[in-house]
């Protein structure tokens, strides 16, 4: 994305995709798991979380839900290294927004100078910069491309999110999570949560 070359950019955002409709393909297994089945082996788990996924945790920060607290989990573990150097690398979306900026769409100053390990606020230049792309379709082509595979790597994202609370939902009803979190009520506040939150508000402009 850096170096412009957005049809591979789209190429790998394609196959992204593919991979985020396996990895939501897998919560199919528990949600045939009555609350006695799971009940069966989660005191196995003890405090074992998804927080400790360094996976996880590196795809939320490329693709810019910054959390500097978020590393803690890690904080003794092998991973904690990587973990803290994906938090101090440009996201995905930052690359995005200096993309549009280069081929001279109205993204702020303050937006791209924003320190990269903060957490994303969207902003009314962004949105008017994708409006723009939107409008003017033919002449932004593969800024639109772009911004589709974008929204539907987001997407994907959050349907594997609330299907991971619906899951929640009927294997553990209102128990707290095994990783210390309040179980469904921690669930259903970030799966409101949406990756690159113009090119969604943009919407409502079109």
């Amino acid at each position: 994305m850096s170096e412009d070359a957005v049809d591979e950019a789209l190429w790998t955002l394609r196959r992204a995709v593919r991979v985020q409709q396996v990895a939501l393909s897998s919560w199919d297994f528990f949600s045939a798991m009555t609350p006695m089945e799971f009940a069966e082996f989660r005191d196995s788990l003890g405090a074992a979380s998804g927080f400790q996924s360094a996976s996880y945790r590196r795809l939320e920060f490329l693709l810019g839900n910054k959390n500097p607290q978020m590393v803690q989990p890690h904080l003794n573990a092998s991973s904690h290294e990587v973990v803290v150097r994906q938090l101090h690398e440009p996201s995905l979306y930052d690359a995005v927004l200096l993309l549009l900026r280069r081929r001279g769409l109205p993204v702020a100053d303050t937006v791209l100078s924003r320190p990269v390990d903060a957490s994303y606020e969207p902003d009314a230049s962004v949105e008017q910069a994708w409006r723009e792309v939107y409008e003017k379709r033919a002449a932004h082509h593969s800024l639109f491309l772009l911004g589709e595979a974008l929204t539907d790597v987001a997407e994907s994202f959050a349907r594997w999110r609330y299907t991971h609370l619906t899951v929640v939902q009927r294997v553990l009803g209102g128990k707290p999570g095994t990783g210390g979190t309040d179980g469904v009520a921690w669930l259903e506040r970030i799966s409101g949560h949406r990756f690159f939150p113009e090119l969604w508000s943009a919407r409502s402009c079109l």
